[in-house]
């Protein structure tokens, strides 16, 4: 049996102060933020470890007073691992299954106090191969699961030289408590699984395991960092670090970036081995996003050339990405002239003269609109991907990016047996052009999914009879009952 701790590491994100004053009209029945990430390493001759990290945002916590004193909340996880087949379809039985009722502990609820993200690791021994990891909230009263995430999970036996997963954490250091569930060879690693960094965490912490070095034909080998943004191929020139380090069986490596100072969006650490000859032999990439809205920015005017600029290079996988996630945001005009562009250089320079007449400030070499648009993404994709679902094609997902992180959100009670759909109504205040405005989304198939039903704004989807829809029995005037104004 796994044990699971959970402990406050770090205060969470800050994702603009609106967001979190989330409806207190369900406070104590709020579902849980949660954050999926995992790292593999080697184990022994038949099976490779899996690292399974999961973050709650401590702020939906429903504490309550504890007998002992202080507060606790009481939440039960179900942690398991499915293989997938050929087609990538995930087996019914999981070959690995883990389950307890969480309790989170803490002296005061004081605002400080509870804007902490709790952590937890579990570890599953597993043979190579590829599966589909679920962490699922299950219903108090045996319905419909209150929250499931999905992720693809790739084990690999590890090569000789071989690079292990890279763990991005919030803290690294030495240990000697083996108790630690956060330990591993003589380190307290402790994981943050949002992979957001910035203005209140500046520092990326990673971990990982180089093996096999003993089988290059030299007495040490050369470990290059580097950490490259999103879409470009210039590392940052200040984050790249090389160092030579002895030959091994096992080389441990831990080691750190600053960003305090990059701009908002999403970068990838790369960890490159290389021989004596220069020769790259083992190759790992991590990626990341950096959330920074008080960066400083030059107010000498700037003019970025398309030729200098990120999209001029830009891997067609990377520019396929951008042109698809643009079709949110973008208007039908846009829509229609996207569809008619099949050359990719075409692509590329649409998509720096989409984003260069949208710079909300020229004067600075970053472009501010841009950067959030990269930022509302990463954030969908954390809270709304699921297994082959991106982030950006959820419902939720694609207001997010459109509108922005509402000033509201009531999510459904969990108290009353199961007669309701799951449903989340998100509220805006200032919209421009738009003033106030409201969606409601349902999980109408009860997948995990939540469908938007209902917005105010003239052009969003409505459903005729979404109330009808939010019981499970059909009864139209569900919503009256809960004091939500529609």
């Amino acid at each position: 049996m796994n044990r699971f701790v959970w402990l406050a590491v770090l205060p969470m994100l800050a994702a603009p102060a609106a967001f979190a004053q989330a409806s207190r009209t369900f406070e104590r029945n709020l579902p849980l933020d949660l954050y999926l990430d995992h790292s593999t390493f080697a184990y022994d001759s038949q099976n490779q470890l899996v690292d399974i990290y999961i973050g709650v945002d401590g702020t939906r916590l429903p504490f309550q007073a504890a007998q002992e004193g202080g507060f606790e909340a009481l939440v039960p996880l179900i942690l398991t691992l499915h293989a997938l087949d050929a087609a990538g379809v995930a087996a019914e039985m999981p070959v690995w299954r883990d389950a307890a009722q969480q309790r989170f502990t803490l002296p005061d609820t004081s605002e400080t106090a509870r804007q902490r993200m709790f952590v937890q690791v579990a570890r599953a021994a597993v043979p190579a191969g590829r599966y589909e990891l679920r962490a699922t909230v299950p219903a108090p009263d045996g319905g419909s699961p209150t929250l499931s995430l999905r992720q693809p999970v790739e084990v690999e036996v590890a090569a000789e030289p071989g690079i292990s997963d890279v763990t991005l954490a919030s803290s690294i250091r030495r240990s000697d408590d083996r108790a630690d569930p956060f330990f591993r060879n003589g380190l307290s690693v402790q994981p943050h699984p949002s992979l957001v960094f910035g203005n209140v965490l500046p520092m990326v912490q990673y971990y990982t395991e180089i093996y096999g070095t003993t089988a290059l034909a030299d007495t040490a080998y050369t470990l290059r960092t580097r950490v490259v943004p999103e879409g470009g191929t210039e590392a940052v020139d200040n984050l790249t670090r090389e160092q030579r380090r002895p030959v091994r069986p096992t080389d441990v490596v831990i080691g750190s970036a600053n960003v305090r100072r990059l701009p908002s969006g999403a970068y990838t650490l790369n960890l490159d081995v290389l021989d004596g000859n220069g020769q790259v032999r083992a190759t790992a990439a991590r990626r990341f996003h950096v959330y920074n809205p008080g960066v400083a920015s030059s107010n000498t005017p700037v003019v970025v050339a398309y030729e200098a600029s990120p999209f001029a290079s830009m891997p067609e996988a990377d520019v396929l990405r951008y042109y698809e996630t643009l079709g949110v945001i973008g208007s039908e005009q846009d829509r229609i002239r996207m569809r008619e562009i099949t050359d990719l250089a075409a692509k590329r320079r649409y998509l720096y003269d989409f984003w260069a007449v949208r710079d909300a400030n020229p004067a600075t070499p970053e472009n501010e609109s841009l950067q959030e648009f990269e930022r509302r993404l990463a954030l969908a994709e954390t809270r709304y991907g699921r297994g082959p679902m991106v982030g950006y094609r959820t419902d939720r997902g694609r207001v997010l990016i459109k509108y922005g992180d509402p000033q509201e959100i009531q999510r459904s009670p969990m108290s009353r047996n199961n007669e309701l759909r799951t449903f989340e109504v998100w509220g805006y205040e200032g919209l421009p052009g738009i003033g106030q405005a409201q969606f409601v989304f349902i999980d109408r198939r009860d997948t995990g999914n939540l469908e938007q039903v209902y917005s105010n704004i003239p052009g969003e989807r409505s459903v005729t009879n979404w109330r009808c829809e939010l019981s499970r029995l059909g009864q139209c005037d569900a919503i009256n009952d809960l004091g939500l104004g529609f």
